[in-house]
């Protein structure tokens, strides 16, 4: 088992181990924790669905759960889009949900963005002090946010002027994208749960003390990604493959750090052993970054079409169907670099797929080698290519590694743990009631 998998809910985990000051104490495990989560943007990303299923699964025998949203996410216009973070959000009784205004989210024009935000100034301020009053009245012990601005550094500002304890959950990987307003709040917040040592070492690299950064990885709903009874046949006859044809899923957003440039560059050895061979690439550019006057996607276009393998390497956007792709994959490869708790990485070692992966990043915490899959050098595609041969060569081989990744899943990547590992920081960090 890796040394960055976190402990049950009696031992909280620290990067320096469990608990140093003794205070997950039996009075403080009868205290009812109330956490407030802030959900600042008003379309889903992964962090919101994450933190969604925290709500829905942390015990309300023992933590009370409310969450504020914008208020522009609950319009019909971004409901309807099956995009809002506002439906994404437990709709039930037993999560208290408040709108609030956080003004303009980007990506318009400067001076469009200029008047929202000038339009959006009083609101702000008015539900800003609404909710300081709701956070002492309620007694609010945690305010839970993620790491960007408007949700680290507001959700910091919060917890200096009510008696509340800010806890930061970092989803990404540590660096110089942050603003200073983030890197401020995340330095002096009373706790950050990294989703995966290597980032939290990031962080402690950065002066935050190691005593106050929990690992905690990801989990995913284990019923959702059941391999039993999804078939994935139709996706083949959908790309026409045979039953014996060799299938490469890679499932991310197409971008750059993601790597899908190389797994392409890998397929031509692929295909000398195996010519019937096929590359889906599932996903959609989510931002124009333009390098050299072309998106990535372009560029992934270009390359394939240089290669000559417009028939081998399949270009599907976005999905709603990942999980018959899955079925249908003998080998889930993701060969990215910086990736600190990949959710595709689990749900593909969940559905059975044996997987392909660098040792970068968190991923070596998710895939122990040779057992859940194959871990290779960064930005190798030889090596990549390599790795993947050796799986597709060997049936039994994909069967048994398939088998060992879903059974780990189940043990240690589930919803239900993360929600007890969070709840056990909640304790940490408030201690008694």
């Amino acid at each position: 088992m890796s040394r960055d998998l976190p402990q049950p809910l009696s031992l909280p985990r620290t990067l320096d181990g469990p608990d140093p000051d003794g205070r997950f104490s039996a009075e403080t495990m009868r205290h009812r924790i109330k956490v407030l989560f802030m959900v600042s943007h008003p379309t889903i990303t992964p962090t919101i669905s994450v933190h969604a299923n925290l709500m829905r699964y942390l015990d309300r025998e023992r933590v009370e759960v409310h969450a504020v949203y914008p208020r522009m996410a609950a319009r019909p216009s971004y409901v309807a889009s099956g995009r809002s973070s506002f439906a994404a959000l437990p709709q039930t009784p037993d999560v208290r949900l408040r709108p609030l205004e956080f003004g303009p989210v980007g990506g318009a024009p400067k001076p469009q963005l200029l008047a929202q935000t000038a339009q959006a100034a009083l609101p702000a301020l008015r539900d800003t002090g609404r909710l300081i009053r709701f956070i002492i009245s309620r007694r609010i012990d945690i305010i839970h946010c993620e790491e960007g601005t408007r949700n680290a550094f507001y959700a910091y500002l919060l917890s200096r002027v009510t008696p509340a304890r800010c806890v930061v959950h970092f989803h990404l990987g540590y660096g110089d994208w942050m603003s200073q307003p983030s890197r401020l709040a995340i330095r002096r917040a009373d706790a950050i749960i990294s989703v995966s040592g290597w980032t939290g070492r990031q962080i402690r690299a950065d002066g935050v003390p190691a005593q106050r950064i929990f690992p905690v990885l990801n989990g995913i709903e284990l019923s959702n990604w059941d391999p039993e009874g999804v078939d994935g046949t139709a996706i083949r006859h959908e790309f026409g493959l045979e039953e014996q044809d060799p299938l490469i899923v890679q499932v991310a957003q197409l971008a750059g750090w993601k790597r899908q440039h190389l797994t392409i560059e890998a397929m031509p050895r692929v295909l000398e052993r195996h010519p019937n061979a096929r590359l889906i690439l599932v996903g959609a550019e989510t931002a124009r970054l333009r390098t050299g006057g072309e998106t990535y996607t372009e560029t992934l276009r270009r390359q394939v079409a240089a290669a000559g393998l417009e028939r081998q390497v399949i270009f599907t956007g976005r999905r709603s169907d990942v999980r018959e792709i899955l079925a249908a994959a003998d080998v889930f490869t993701l060969p990215s670099v910086g990736e600190p708790c990949a959710l595709a990485l689990v749900e593909a070692m969940a559905m059975g797929n044996p997987v392909v992966a660098v040792r970068a990043g968190g991923t070596p915490e998710i895939v122990e080698d040779g057992k859940a899959g194959l871990l290779g050098t960064p930005d190798d595609a030889e090596q990549l290519a390599a790795n993947l041969l050796a799986l597709i060569d060997d049936p039994e081989r994909r069967r048994r590694i398939g088998e060992y990744g879903r059974r780990r899943v189940q043990d240690y990547f589930s919803v239900q743990r993360m929600a007890e590992d969070v709840e056990s920081v909640y304790r940490f960090v408030a201690g008694p009631g």
